[in-house]
């Protein structure tokens, strides 16, 4: 079943947006760094049914993992995917910026690795944060955010950077 669940928001990230492609609908693309998880890039597809709110669904691919060395022993850790569901809510603070805030959902994988001991989690529960975004033009801006993954074991904090694109 969480397979599933994984497989149709990566379909609905990547897929569907365009077909629904509308005034209020937008995609982003971006790396974000990972606390305790190295570097994930990431898709999103949304869409603000009202000036101030909206909901996007995200995918992520871990790219990177994070290395520490504990007890003489080379520890990696890192995403290996993440996928989610968010209520967003926005603040316009001029023509071309604004803030956002959001909560929502998530599945992921962790992985774990020291020496010849490997261990993969799953995770889910709550994530929330929020950001900023500065369109360019009436099509393409930059948005930056910071999200908390709250979960079974832990909580991962994220801080990205994305390309938006608004259809």
């Amino acid at each position: 079943m969480k397979k599933l669940l994984i497989l149709s928001t990566a379909a609905l990230c990547f897929t569907a947006t365009p077909a629904f492609a509308g005034e209020g609908t937008y995609i982003n693309l971006g790396g974000a760094y990972v606390d305790e998880g190295g570097f994930v890039l990431f898709g999103r597809g949304g869409y603000n049914f009202a000036e101030n709110f909206g909901v996007e669904a995200e995918a992520g691919l871990g790219i990177a993992d994070k290395s520490d060395t504990l007890l003489g022993v080379d520890v990696k850790t890192g995403v290996n995917f993440s996928v989610g569901a968010f209520g967003v809510g926005r603040v316009p603070l001029g023509e071309n910026f604004n803030i956002f805030g959001r909560v929502g959902y998530h599945y992921s994988e962790v992985e774990a690795k020291a020496g010849n001991f490997n261990a993969i989690d799953h995770a889910d529960g709550i994530a929330f944060g929020g950001g900023i975004e500065y369109m360019l033009d009436d099509n393409n801006g930059i948005r930056a955010e910071y999200t908390s993954y709250d979960g079974d074991g832990g909580s991962l904090d994220a801080f990205g950077v994305s390309y938006v694109r608004k259809f």
